[in-house]
């Protein structure tokens, strides 16, 4: 299973990053999962600001009691992923880790 699933990862992530060079850099927003529960207003405010929409207090209420779900056997949290099947991670860990890097992780974190 952890194949087919690295497979799909590895599948989503190039085909993001393969469009990017088709994108003008100044159209392109970079945006980390992690952010939402670590950073959730500087995310956003960084995002609008990009694209030139004002960043109101109203918005800015909203992003500092975001809540988000998850249809994934539990709440969303930083690592989850690391953290319910180990030993699987272990073993595909060597096939994800280049794009981890390209993306901008750490791997070993």
């Amino acid at each position: 299973m952890e194949e087919v699933c690295t497979y799909q990862w590895l599948t989503a992530n190039r085909l993001a990053l393969e469009a990017k060079k088709d994108i003008p850099e100044e159209q392109w927003i970079h945006l980390y999962y992690e952010d939402l529960f670590v950073r959730p207003v500087d995310m956003f405010r960084e995002v609008f600001d990009k694209l030139e929409i004002p960043f109101t207090r109203e918005i800015e209420a909203r992003c500092t009691c975001l809540q988000p779900t998850s249809i994934v056997r539990g709440s969303p949290q930083r690592q989850k992923w690391k953290k319910r099947n180990p030993e699987a991670i272990e073993r595909i860990l060597p096939l994800i880790r280049p794009m981890l890097e390209e993306m901008g992780y750490d791997p070993d974190e």
